[in-house]
């Protein structure tokens, strides 16, 4: 827009604003201009001048790249939003950053991370990052490769990151940290498991140690491993040194791991005083989040409503899974069997932003719970049972296995009337050995008592057991 341009070279470029105007019928060729637009006649002019080597063409375009960003981080930290919207103010300057200092453009990324992750479509986001990723080469600051994938794991982009740290692996501790962290969230719990055992003892610090531990503590509860589980966890909820670093309060917060549901309470609320002793904003709304879905489970669904109401805007400026957050508040309204449309519109929402086959498989299990609380025909079960068989190919964890079968029996028996896919179901359920689900337990011992107007349901909440993997050894 020429308003747009007049802006950008008003102040500080006053003499060639007016030499552009002036000469501009030399470059009618090139651009067509009416009295609110300016554009490109044809691509291959900007073809042109983004791969040209001819010095005049290279120096016009820095001086450009200079106004640009000498304008629009004017405007950034003015917060003035007349002419570009801050949105597109920070998509301009990543474009700006991306062609002349792939270093600054990282510290951009991390700095308006909040916009990025709020305002931005995954996509987008994927766009971003190829275009960090392209200005790599081999030869790359360490600090660079490191903090793009700190960027890309810290916004949910798990592949993306492992793609990134596979193509620049070197060694050091925050790269044996997010090697075990990114191999965990991608759901290579085995491969996560022995890696973790391997690099270990790699470095003698206590808080590198710990972080591996912690990984391993994941990964191990995926897999239903919960003798060596509980035995990892109380090992390190008992090493004093520990109780020093902040991966401390994430130990407390993933109680849920090892205790029941009304036994880790305690040990999440102490995560969240942690939390806010040591000013870690983003770790306490993620435990509030966990206290949420156990106070639930507990019965006191008002007090859970209360803590996601409060926690909700902060939160969902910390990350892309905002599909934990809608999961949740929709789980709320099932348990308290206060199901309305809006209900079934945040799971769809939820099935949006979720890329992990665990997460979308409790998100599909709670739509299952929303059709039986609502007693509604589930208008293409066939094309939901289609995913849900997708998803349970590639994921580990029995226990979603099992939950969504006994949901599905439920959904058969009460709402279809189907006894044949009722039974199909539960013998599905049954098949499944090995796993450790007392709650599921209590449900199916339920099931032989309940009558209609009760129905036992499986209700799945989303938490966070991953954390942010703390920057031991370049330290930045």
């Amino acid at each position: 827009y020429v308003e747009q341009l007049v802006h950008l070279l008003k102040e500080s470029q006053i003499n060639l604003l007016n030499y552009y105007f002036k000469e501009f019928q030399k470059l009618e060729f090139f651009l067509e201009k009416d009295n609110s637009k300016i554009k490109i006649r044809h691509s291959s002019v900007s073809d042109y001048l983004k791969t040209s080597s001819n010095n005049n063409v290279i120096r016009a375009g820095a001086i450009a790249y200079s106004i640009l960003r000498t304008v629009l981080n004017q405007d950034l930290s003015q917060q003035f939003f007349l002419y570009y919207t801050k949105k597109n103010m920070v998509l301009l300057l990543i474009q700006v950053y991306s062609g002349y200092d792939t270093e600054k453009l990282i510290d951009f990324l991390n700095q308006f991370k909040e916009i990025i992750i709020d305002e931005i479509s995954i996509e987008q986001i994927y766009f971003l990052v190829d275009q960090v990723i392209n200005f790599i080469n081999s030869s790359a600051d360490k600090r660079i490769i490191l903090s793009l994938i700190r960027l890309c794991y810290e916004v949910g982009l798990y592949e993306k990151a492992y793609s990134v740290l596979e193509s620049y692996y070197f060694p050091c501790m925050d790269m044996y940290m997010y090697k075990a962290i990114l191999l965990n969230r991608i759901d290579h719990h085995y491969q996560c498991i022995d890696y973790c055992e391997e690099i270990l003892f790699a470095d003698n610090n206590s808080r590198y140690q710990f972080t591996i531990k912690i990984i391993k503590l994941l990964s191990l509860r995926t897999l239903n491993q919960t003798k060596e589980c509980k035995k990892l966890y109380f090992e390190m909820l008992n090493n004093k040194e520990y109780k020093n670093y902040l991966e401390y309060g994430i130990l407390l917060r993933n109680s849920e791991l090892i205790y029941s549901y009304r036994k880790d309470i305690p040990y999440i609320k102490k995560s969240i005083c942690f939390f806010n002793e040591n000013n870690s904003i983003k770790n306490s709304l993620y435990a509030e989040l966990t206290l949420a879905t156990e106070i639930s489970y507990a019965g006191q669904e008002k007090k859970a409503y209360k803590i996601l109401s409060k926690i909700k805007n902060d939160f969902l400026e910390t990350t892309t899974e905002k599909h934990i957050f809608y999961n949740d508040l929709s789980a709320v309204d099932i348990i308290s069997k206060n199901v309305t449309l809006e209900t079934l519109v945040y799971l769809e929402q939820a099935l949006l932003t979720s890329h992990n086959s665990y997460d979308t498989l409790t998100i599909l299990s709670n739509k299952i719970c929303y059709y039986i609380v609502a007693r509604q025909l589930c208008e293409d079960i066939i094309k939901l049972e289609e995913n849900i068989n997708k998803y349970m190919a590639i994921e580990p964890d029995k226990r979603i296995h099992r939950r969504i079968y006994f949901n599905l029996h439920q959904y058969y028996k009460y709402v279809i009337n189907n006894e044949t896919e009722a039974t199909n179901a539960w013998a599905k359920m049954s098949s499944i050995t090995g796993t450790t689900d007392e709650q599921l337990d209590q449900l199916i011992k339920l099931e032989s008592k309940s009558n209609n107007s009760n129905i036992p349901l499986y209700v799945s909440f989303i938490t966070y057991w991953h954390f942010d993997i703390p920057m031991i050894e370049l330290h930045y």
